[in-house]
């Protein structure tokens, strides 16, 4: 917990810093829209780790969507990869009706509709999370999206 401590007073310092040469420059921070997320392993108190900005406390998070990228503080990417297969999945939608089943389009215009637009979704940033405890494939999806011969 005093490392939670140390790290909120530094930040504070930080925040100040900031804000004092930001308001030299006639630059405005709005407290309503800004968040802190302690990324740590650790347990923590959040409430030791509070900082606060023009006498207002800024909301501490557990995770946050930055770049289209969910970042969690503890790094797991859970929520990151549950995000990536909701959104691949809620794609594969839109091959339902190209896809050849009586009728509809030709294998190869759907399986390069699919590298090109879903696995563009799981290779975004893939990278990152490549470490996860469960890092998401793509090849789970793909089997269950492109059409069989």
């Amino acid at each position: 917990m005093m490392l939670s401590y140390i790290i909120a007073i530094a930040l504070q310092r930080s925040v100040d810093i900031f804000s004092h040469h930001s308001s030299k420059l006639s630059l405005l921070l709005s407290s309503q829209k800004c968040r802190t997320v302690l990324f740590t392993l650790r347990p923590h108190n959040p409430i030791l780790a509070r900082i606060h900005h023009n006498k207002q406390y800024l909301n501490n998070l557990h995770h946050f969507k930055y770049l289209s990228i969910i970042l969690d503080s503890r790094l797991s990417w859970k929520n990151h990869i549950q995000y990536l297969k909701n959104r691949a999945f809620n794609a594969t939608s839109i091959l339902k009706s190209p896809s050849p089943s009586k009728w509809g389009g030709d294998p190869s215009i759907v399986i390069l509709f699919y590298k090109s637009f879903i696995r563009s979704i799981m290779d975004y940033r893939s990278i990152l999370f490549a470490n996860a405890p469960n890092p998401p494939s793509p090849y789970s999806i793909e089997s269950r999206t492109t059409p069989s011969d």
